[in-house]
């Protein structure tokens, strides 16, 4: 299962780093700035750091 997580995680975030304009949604109530975690957190915790989402 964790294989799988990873693999939505990995697609999701080449994605949304492929998209023209991207950190233009980069704002109060949509994404925040990105926020920098360790190699070991789970794929969910890295794609909800992408999105700018604590994981405290």
């Amino acid at each position: 299962m964790t294989d799988v997580v990873g693999e939505i995680e990995r697609a999701l975030t080449v994605t949304g780093r492929g998209i023209p304009g991207f950190e233009a949604y980069r704002m109060p109530g949509v994404f925040g700035p990105e926020v920098p975690v360790g190699a070991s957190v789970a794929p969910h915790e890295r794609l909800l750091a992408f999105l700018g989402r604590s994981l405290r």
